[in-house]
């Protein structure tokens, strides 16, 4: 373990663990986020083998918004009350549960059940979302936040690239309705085995936090404690947080509704087109990685926020606990998630409308002007960065102690 020594009195202690404490989460939401776009990355075969609509389909995705709005509160305060570990254990029983009760839906005639299994998957968001941020500030030091974040977020987003690109390879769309049941049961099969060592290295290895904080920062949040109104009177209250809850929204509702019709996109244009329609998701999600990672390595160089506001889901979770410090970060990214989850919703009914009626172009270009909106909303953020003024404030009272 590292020591960081801030004061002649004071130890903060930044433990070797958090790094495993980080890939169980890691592997918890991407085993989350993959089956989040498990059936709209195969529309055309669901419809076919299940005999139902593509609206049907398209709910197996908006499920995860829906149960996510419902559940924010709740499972806000479940974490700020029991800590990540119940949370986290929580979370990947869902995600196993949901997982099994697919594996008995292989048949068609069962969409209903495989809608349960897709349900109690469901149920997992409102943990895996918003704990990208809180789980950094717990365990890892104030230089390695940013970095940790990224990575916490990029578990979501190679379990959405995933979900894009293995369904269509493993589920082929055969003439014979019997071979795309069995690649139906391999998926889930395979699904269900790992979402369970997900819940068992939960159990065995995690823990809500360290014997000691990592940072002065959390040092102090440690002893702060508010109730749930006056923590989200706080947050509505700080205008740059509003703007940035707008920003995000909008962002996120374009790219995960956008992301629920890719396969209905594609196929239209190229026959046959199911593998090529989840690589472009691959592509889309791989890149945004790429970006998600350099720019929170970056970020804890240099924290400029606004600059890189490209990578821009971890950058959104850290930007806020930046600017809301030090209201807890579980509950500010969960609010962030939560107006996400509303817009997606909206925009997933729009962007269906739209395409029926208009067409894939128009209803891409409307989106694009939307995007445009919350591009402008950033210029009229004016953040003030406490978690670092806070940082900043011990040093200089400690520094006449450390000469």
């Amino acid at each position: 373990m590292e020591s960081c020594e801030t004061s002649s009195k004071t130890d903060y202690t930044a433990y070797s663990k958090r790094w495993l404490i980080l890939l169980i989460y890691f592997y918890f939401a991407v085993m989350s986020a993959f089956q989040w776009y498990q059936y709209s990355s195969i529309t055309n075969i669901i419809v076919r083998y299940y005999s139902v609509d593509n609206f049907y389909v398209n709910c197996t995705t908006l499920m995860f918004n829906v149960t996510f709005i419902a559940l924010v509160f709740p499972a806000s305060y479940l974490l700020n009350k029991v800590g990540m570990r119940w949370s986290v254990i929580l979370g990947t029983f869902f995600t196993a549960a949901g997982a099994l009760v697919k594996v008995a839906s292989v048949k068609p005639g069962l969409f209903w059940v495989t809608f349960l299994g897709q349900t109690l998957v469901s149920f997992t968001q409102a943990v895996a979302m918003p704990m990208p941020p809180f789980m950094p500030a717990v365990w890892f030091p104030s230089n390695q936040v940013n970095t940790a974040c990224s990575i916490a977020v990029n578990g979501t987003m190679l379990g959405i690239a995933l979900g894009f690109v293995v369904p269509p390879i493993m589920v082929q769309n055969h003439d014979n309705l019997e071979e795309v049941g069995a690649g139906l049961a391999t998926m889930f099969y395979w699904t269900a085995g790992l979402s369970t060592g997900s819940f068992i290295l939960a159990i065995l290895f995690l823990e809500s936090m360290p014997a000691t904080p990592p940072s002065h920062e959390q040092a102090l949040k440690d002893s702060a404690c508010a109730p749930l109104v006056k923590i989200l009177k706080n947050l509505f209250l700080n205008p740059c947080y509003v703007l940035l809850l707008i920003a995000y929204a909008i962002n996120q509702g374009v790219v995960n509704s956008m992301s629920t019709f890719l396969n209905q996109m594609i196929l239209p244009y190229f026959k046959n087109g199911e593998e090529f329609a989840g690589r472009i998701g691959l592509t889309l999600t791989v890149a945004g990685m790429m970006g998600t990672t350099l720019c929170g390595i970056i970020m804890d160089r240099t924290l400029k926020y606004m600059f890189f506001l490209g990578g821009y889901v971890p950058i959104a979770y850290s930007f806020s606990y930046e600017v809301t410090y030090p209201e807890p970060e579980g509950t500010s990214s969960g609010m962030l998630s939560a107006a996400a989850q509303i817009v997606t919703t909206i925009f997933t009914l729009l962007y269906a409308a739209m395409i029926s009626s208009l067409g894939n172009v128009w209803a891409n270009i409307a989106f694009s002007l939307i995007l445009l909106i919350g591009t402008i909303i950033h210029l009229f953020m004016q953040p003030t960065l406490r978690r670092q003024a806070a940082y900043e404030n011990v040093v200089s009272i400690n520094e006449p102690l450390l000469r």
